[in-house]
């Protein structure tokens, strides 16, 4: 699943636009912190593991649920952006 990270945000949020998914993350691009922030909340949000696939140093990153299809993914991350 593709999705696109915005750091140094003022608080954690999801968001879709045109079916891309948005997640804003509070913590800096550094040190690995906002990409361990973003696996963090994405496991507490699904309940399952999430891996980052691609994009350890971009904003753009591929990541991967473990036991959860993508399309389940989504439904999920759809409902916590409204």
């Amino acid at each position: 699943m593709l999705i696109r990270v915005i750091p140094n945000a003022k608080k954690f949020g999801i968001a879709i636009r045109e079916g891309r998914i948005i997640v804003r993350i509070k913590a800096a691009a550094r040190e690995n912190a906002a990409n361990k922030e973003l696996l963090t909340e994405l496991r507490e949000l699904t309940g399952k593991k999430v891996h980052l696939q691609k994009g350890a140093r971009a904003r753009k990153k591929e990541i991967v649920f473990e036991g959860l299809a993508d399309e389940d993914a989504m439904v999920l991350l759809r409902k916590e952006a409204e």
